[in-house]
């Protein structure tokens, strides 16, 4: 089993991905946080080239990357500077704001009200981030708890960090390089996702040589946390697919 680098998404704490690492990698797995997270240095400014640099300098050459959301995105970037053994993409897109050609993003306003809130109070736009995630999917409400609570517990998050990656999803889109990821990529997206949708991802994956989507029904934005025995069974049976591990999941994680 090759190692697997999990990066979570906006504001959030690497640790949220742990649990989802050890079921696929054991002592093989690494959660690697975004700059300005986790005590993880900024590399200057939180902007794509920086960032992205900054990650491939920890992300496991020949490895399993796993990126949620944000992270996701990032690591479609980098692995088009240097591809990964496997891609699994949780809850990402390729261009996270709508647009008149892609109706399968957040609106650019709901994202400025957002910016402003996190010029005025980084930790009031963490907690508003976070009541969009609890209005949809299956115990979303209780994703919410298990979110706040790791927010909690790994402390803050740099004000720059925070501002900086709203940036990043408000600018950065990838659809026009799609075709130029060269590994194989899985899309693990929830039904009732309030920001990312699954119209969008199969879109995606069709214009990428060896991209599938797995859809799972009434999971929301973190399908990882509400719906783990699904998300894991899909993400395992992609990795076998790929000749990356050599038995199917049975179990809870």
């Amino acid at each position: 089993m090759p190692a697997v680098a999990l990066v979570p998404g906006w504001g959030m704490p690497a640790s949220l991905l742990a649990p989802l690492g050890r079921t696929l990698a054991g002592s093989g797995a690494m959660t690697v946080p975004l700059p300005g997270h986790d005590g993880a240095p900024m590399p200057g400014a939180f902007a794509v080239a920086p960032v992205v640099t900054a990650l491939l300098e920890r992300l496991p050459p020949s490895g399993v990357w796993v990126g949620w959301s944000l992270g996701g995105q990032l690591l479609l970037e980098a692995a088009l500077r240097r591809p990964p053994r496997a891609l699994v993409l949780l809850a990402t897109s390729p261009r996270f704001t709508a647009a008149t050609d892609w109706p399968h993003g957040v609106e650019p306003e709901a994202l400025g009200v957002l910016r402003q809130t996190c010029e005025a109070s980084p930790e009031a736009a963490r907690r508003r981030f976070l009541g969009l995630l609890a209005g949809a999917g299956d115990g979303a409400r209780a994703v919410a708890r298990t979110i706040r609570a790791a927010q909690q517990e790994a402390g803050g998050v740099e004000s720059e960090a925070l501002t900086g990656g709203l940036d990043v999803l408000a600018a950065l889109d990838l659809r026009e390089r799609l075709d130029q990821v060269s590994c194989p990529v899985l899309w693990v997206m929830g039904g009732a996702d309030p920001l990312m949708d699954v119209a969008g991802a199969r879109w995606a994956a069709a214009r990428m040589p060896g991209a599938t989507v797995a859809a799972i029904s009434g999971a929301g934005h973190a399908p990882f946390l509400s719906h783990t025995d699904a998300c894991v069974t899909a993400i395992t049976a992609f990795l076998a697919q790929h000749g990356c591990v050599g038995t199917e999941y049975h179990g809870t994680m």
